[in-house]
């Protein structure tokens, strides 16, 4: 499945979303918009890179390990209430997910409140999709999130939401450091880029 094909998918969803909240009766005053800035700790990263070396000869290093990476993300989002309990938001922004490392995702949310999307109360949200990092042999990168989080209503519509995540990713450097080389592999010795990390974020969000 290429970029292209993805973002349609995802522009297809929110469509049908939409249309869903059509049929319970849409609104503009059901529009929401908002930002979102925190930190995040990298806590995990595997990697799988096969690269030629300097006498010709296919290598692939392979490892995982437990590390910390403190990174920050920002990310707008904008979407629609779907009734009293749902929420589903398009997603993108800026977010570390290891040292050195940053990607812009395009991603889908979806919210649910436990007492309501307009009153204070506890939350859970999931979302996932695309992020773009012009990436070794533009290959697709995926990040996903999973989190719970508390919504403090500010007035009839304004909102502060406070949440705590885990995030994974899956994405293709370009830049690669091998135990052989003092500087990373060039990028014509490169043949594989694989790589997952996981994190934790803590982030506060204002809505609209």
């Amino acid at each position: 499945m290429n970029t292209r094909r993805t973002i349609l998918i995802l522009l297809f969803l929110v469509l049908a979303v939409n249309a869903s909240a059509r049929e319970i009766g849409w609104c503009p005053n059901r529009l929401r918009c908002g930002i979102e800035w925190g930190y995040t700790a990298t806590v995990f990263e595997g990697h799988v890179f096969g690269y030629v070396s300097d006498m010709g000869a296919r290598v692939e290093s392979e490892g995982s390990s437990l590390i910390y990476n403190s990174n920050g993300h920002f990310i707008c989002y904008a979407g629609m209430e779907m009734g009293k309990r749902f929420e589903t938001d398009l997603v993108s922004g800026y977010i570390g997910i290891v040292q050195g490392r940053r990607v812009m995702p395009l991603t889908l949310r979806e919210t649910f409140f436990f007492k309501g999307c307009r009153k204070d109360g506890f939350k859970i949200f999931a979302d996932g999709g695309l992020c773009f990092t012009g990436s070794f042999r533009h290959q697709q990168n995926w990040i996903a999130k999973t989190g719970v989080g508390y919504r403090m209503m500010l007035g009839d519509k304004p909102a502060m939401d406070f949440s705590l995540s885990v995030h994974g990713a899956y994405d293709h450097p370009s830049s690669v450091y091998i135990s052989e080389y003092s500087y990373p592999v060039p990028i014509q010795d490169l043949r594989k880029s694989d790589r997952q990390s996981v994190g934790i974020d803590l982030s506060i969000a204002l809505s609209f």
